[in-house]
């Protein structure tokens, strides 16, 4: 569906398309199809959440940090697609992110996590997005914790 998206095309994801299929083989082309008539909406991968990664007092101590994201909630933020996994990902101060949560082989729709072994008073990053069968999509804006 990229190439729907881009030039000379510029459809936005929720776009609906009506096509017509032809066949092609070694003796030509086919009659084309009759154009279908069911709904097909351009589908892609999620857009950027715009909840951010907040932390949630109750389960929080000086060595563990627990954390609530967003399930997105409607087929524009989701790229028309149901969504498989959310992934979190945070950085410990060092610009090196690490994936958390939710990436692959193991996805999941949770939207809370607790991360453990962590430095007192010392601030961490996190930011998350959306995966559809379309692929992973933008990160959220980051969060400081």
């Amino acid at each position: 569906m990229s190439v729907l998206r881009a030039e000379p095309f510029n459809l936005l994801a929720g776009t609906v398309i009506i096509a017509k299929v032809q066949a092609y083989n070694i003796i030509g082309y086919s009659l084309p199809s009759e154009p279908n008539t069911g709904d097909a909406e351009l589908r892609t991968e999620p857009i950027s959440p715009s909840t951010l990664v907040t932390r949630v007092d109750d389960g929080t101590t000086d060595t563990k940090i627990k954390i609530t994201y967003a399930l997105f909630i409607d087929d524009a933020t989701t790229g028309y697609s149901p969504l498989i996994s959310l992934e979190l990902f945070y950085d410990q101060g060092i610009d090196n992110w690490v994936s958390l949560h939710g990436g692959a082989p193991f996805y999941t729709l949770d939207t809370t996590f607790v991360v453990k072994l962590l430095k007192p008073g010392q601030n961490y990053k996190f930011k998350y997005r959306g995966i559809n069968i379309f692929g992973e999509g933008a990160f959220s804006a980051v969060s400081i914790v």
